[in-house]
């Protein structure tokens, strides 16, 4: 309803006759209210006080932050901020703010965009290439997502670490590194870094060495890595595991 009546704002109080003009329809037909925001938006924008701006700046980036789920309204912000973006007219929104929510509600392609254009200005930051890796992951461009590992790996040896390996499914060299690390701290996620990789490089066997470990966890722990006991026990022929 806020959304909505925001968008039927804008529209109403647009300097443009043209969209004015559509105040009516819009606020019968919401699809069009929804079609003239981003031009409604940009033609009020254009008229406000720097004070009024800041105002509005900061409401888009408290729902977009906020720790509630506001899906529909931040989904059209996003886009509103996208189209923002695209005309040069961005508004004063933190990068890390944009990432997060981009990422949190569909538009990872806009957070790609947002922190590929900083790595340009900021070439040296690692936190920056390491999100691009993550995103071009996430994205399934995995051409894109090696080749920025590899042009950027020299810098910084953060880039080799396991976590970075692993979302380059770069299986054979982070399942020894997360063997290491459960052999010397016997954590879960190091466990579950292991079963991961030895059921993507399909070495059954050795996922199933790990059988009598994964009968000591705690349930919720189990929940999470029994796909992958499942699956080694199916393609050897473990019956009497699989139907455990």
């Amino acid at each position: 309803q806020w959304l909505h009546s925001f968008m039927l704002t804008v529209v109403s109080n647009s300097p443009s006759e043209e969209i004015r003009a559509c105040t009516t329809l819009a606020a019968s037909y919401s699809p069009l209210s929804e079609k003239l925001f981003n031009i409604a938006f940009l033609s009020c924008w254009k008229q406000l006080s720097d004070l009024a701006k800041a105002q509005i700046t900061q409401s888009f980036r408290d729902l977009l932050v906020s720790s509630d789920t506001y899906d529909t309204v931040n989904h059209e912000i996003i886009k509103l901020l996208v189209f923002m973006d695209k005309i040069e007219y961005p508004l004063e929104i933190s990068v890390d703010d944009l990432v997060k929510s981009s990422i949190r509600y569909g538009g990872a392609a806009f957070a790609l965009h947002l922190i590929t254009r900083d790595i340009e200005v900021n070439p040296d930051n690692i936190n920056r290439i390491e999100q691009c890796i993550d995103l071009y992951a996430r994205l399934n461009s995995w051409d894109d997502a090696i080749g920025m590992w590899k042009k950027s790996q020299m810098k910084s040896s953060n880039l080799n670490k396991v976590e970075v390996l692993a979302k380059l499914k770069m299986w054979d060299e982070v399942n020894p590194m997360y063997s290491k690390f459960f052999e010397k701290y016997k954590n879960f996620e190091s466990f579950f870094g292991m079963c991961e990789s030895f059921s993507a490089l399909a070495t059954w066997d050795e996922l199933l060495y790990l059988y009598d470990t994964f009968k000591t966890l705690k349930r919720s722990s189990k929940v999470k890595v029994a796909s992958f006991f499942a699956e080694a026990s199916l393609r050897l022929g473990k019956w009497d595991i699989l139907d455990e």
